[in-house]
Formats: C-alpha cells, sequence, structure tokens
C-alpha cells in the first residue's frame, strides 16, 4: 500500500511541473492569435483609409489600441502601439481633428527617436505626418522647417531618387505652395514627378497625387492650360475614391474660374457625390463642395436643383447649431 502511494504519487509531481508549461504555451499561443489578430485589424484600417472610410478605420484603430494597453498591457512606447497610434493619428488628420492628432504624432515621435532613433524609417514617417498636421493647422514655418529635416534625413538614408524620398519633396513643395511660394513650389513638384516617372511604374498613384499636387500651383499661378492638362492626366491614373474626389474638385474649381459652366457642374456633380460617400454630408470637405456647385447651378439659372441642394445645406448647418445648444440645455 505504501508503494503504491508513492507510485501514485509520482504522476501528481510530474503533472504539477507539465501543467503550467502547457498551460503556459496555451497562453503564449492565445497572445500570439491576439497579435496577429490586431496586426491585421491595423492593416484593414489602413485600406479604409485609403479608400476614405475614415469613421469606420477610426473606431477600428481605437478598438486596437484599447486592445493593446488594457488586454496586453503593451506600453505606448511598443512598435506595435506607435504603429497603430500612427494609423490613428493619421485618420484623425483625414477627419479634420487636428489638435488630438497633434498630440498623438507629438508623442511618438518622441518615444520613435528615443527607441527606434532619429533615422529609422517609422521615426521619419512620424516627422512627416506632424509636418502635414502642422500645415493643416496653419503652422507653415515649422511644417516647412520639419519636411526639410525630414527630406534632409531620407536622402540620406535611401538616396534622392527612393519613393519615399520623393514623397517627401513633394509634401514640402505643397507646403511651400501654401505659404504663396509659388516658383519654389512648382520647381520642387515638377523634379519629384520627374523622377516618379523614372523610378515608378506608369500608372503608379502617387503619379496622380504628384500631378495633381503640381496642377494646384500652376492653377494658382494662373498658369490655367498646363494645369487642365496635369488634373486630366492624374483622374486618368487615380485610383481611389479619395484622389478621384480631390482632383475632380480641383478641376471643377479650375473651370469655374474660366466662366466653362457646363463642363464644372457635371464635375462637381460627381465631386459632391464622391464626398458624400467618402467624408460624409457634415465634412467641411463636403460642404465646400456643395456651396461651389451651388455658385455653379447659380450662374447658369439652374435654380430648382441650386434650391434642393441649399435646402440639403441649410438643414445640415441648423442640425450642427443645435446640437451645442442641446447640450447646454
Amino acid at each position: 500500500m505504501a508503494g503504491l502511494a508513492q507510485v501514485q504519487a509520482q504522476p501528481q509531481v510530474t503533472d504539477q511541473s507539465v501543467l503550467p508549461e502547457a498551460a503556459s504555451r496555451k497562453t503564449e499561443s492565445a497572445q500570439k492569435g491576439v497579435l496577429e489578430t490586431l496586426s491585421l485589424r491595423d492593416g484593414l484600417a489602413g485600406t479604409l483609409t485609403k479608400q476614405g472610410k475614415y469613421e469606420e478605420a477610426e473606431r477600428m484603430l481605437r478598438q486596437t489600441l484599447e486592445t493593446r494597453e488594457k488586454v496586453l498591457f503593451q506600453s505606448r512606447e511598443d512598435p506595435e502601439v506607435m504603429g497603430t497610434l500612427n494609423n490613428l493619428a493619421g485618420v484623425l488628420n483625414h477627419r479634420e481633428k487636428l489638435a488630438e492628432a497633434e498630440a498623438i504624432n507629438q508623442e511618438i515621435l518622441k518615444s520613435s527617436q528615443k527607441v527606434m532613433g532619429a533615422e529609422h524609417p517609422d521615426t521619419l514617417i512620424i516627422m512627416n505626418n506632424l509636418a502635414e498636421v502642422w500645415a493643416c493647422l496653419g503652422k507653415y514655418d515649422a511644417a516647412v522647417e520639419l519636411h526639410r529635416q525630414t527630406l534632409n534625413i531620407k536622402e540620406k538614408v535611401h538616396g534622392k531618387e527612393h519613393p519615399d524620398t520623393l514623397s517627401e519633396m513633394g509634401n514640402l513643395a505643397g507646403v511651400l505652395g501654401r505659404q504663396g511660394k509659388f516658383d519654389e513650389a512648382e520647381k520642387m513638384h515638377k523634379q519629384a514627378l520627374a523622377l516618379q516617372k523614372k523610378v515608378l511604374r506608369k500608372q503608379h498613384p502617387a503619379i496622380a497625387d504628384s500631378m495633381n499636387n503640381l496642377a494646384a500651383v500652376l492653377g494658382r499661378q494662373g498658369k490655367d492650360k498646363e494645369a487642365e492638362v496635369l488634373y486630366r492626366q492624374s483622374l486618368e491614373l487615380s485610383e481611389t475614391p479619395v484622389q478621384r474626389a480631390t482632383t475632380l474638385g480641383n478641376l471643377a474649381r479650375l473651370l469655374k474660374k474660366q466662366r466653362r459652366y457646363d463642363e464644372s457642374e457635371s464635375m462637381y456633380d460627381e465631386t459632391v457625390e464622391l464626398a458624400r460617400a467618402i467624408w460624409g454630408p457634415k465634412h467641411p470637405r463636403t460642404f465646400s463642395n456643395m456651396r461651389e456647385y451651388v455658385e455653379v447651378l447659380m450662374y447658369q439659372g439652374r435654380y430648382e436643383k441650386s434650391e434642393v441642394l441649399q435646402r440639403e445645406m441649410l438643414k445640415i448647418a441648423e442640425a450642427q447649431t443645435a446640437e451645442p445648444a442641446k447640450l447646454t440645455v
């Protein structure tokens, strides 16, 4: 009996040593599964962002961030968490939640410089993104300075003809254009576009963006014929609804300036429909396109169609005005 007891006791000791290992392996496997799921969420959110589905992307990224921090207890300096935060800041920028986007970008830039280093590709992406937010906030001098720093590092790290370097060059040129430094902006846009045509595939969406941006600078200088050619070429290359809506709106605006109202009307019609689908009817970009569309309709005496749009805009404006009032009651 005593011997049996000892025999029975032996497996118990063995089980106690094996069970924690098995449980540990199971926990580790489950954690890997969660991490893989979160990685897929980040990727899907990026795809949604490129399609202009910003509300869904923001919701998904916030859920992902919450899981990383509260379930997996990942630090905000963890590269995966910084990646999610960076993507969230990008969506917030698109949704014009600029103060939050700025705060997140400033936080993760410090973290990335500390953890990854000043010349790491992820750090450079964050620098670019913060510069873009500053440009949207009208902080042009700060945006230009940060873009120049980023461009210099990218040229050093990647070389002058790398797609990331050319993208940075275009972003810097864009801010210079907003500052009214058209000569420098035009020169830089043309340089970036020429190199992109050299190193990228012919139908690459980055080329469409560069054409659109160069056309915008040319249009602001009164070089309408050159601008129109580039806008139309950009439209042919556009791959996403956001690209098409942006370029169509710009071309419609150029034609409106030239009083080519028939052509402008058809383009505004499509632009407004795209803007409603991408950004929603309340978004400032949608509202701005609707307002310009109304002007084109009024110039042509299209009063009934104009009235429908104006009533829609008024309803949106009144609802937005009423929302803060409800909160204070």
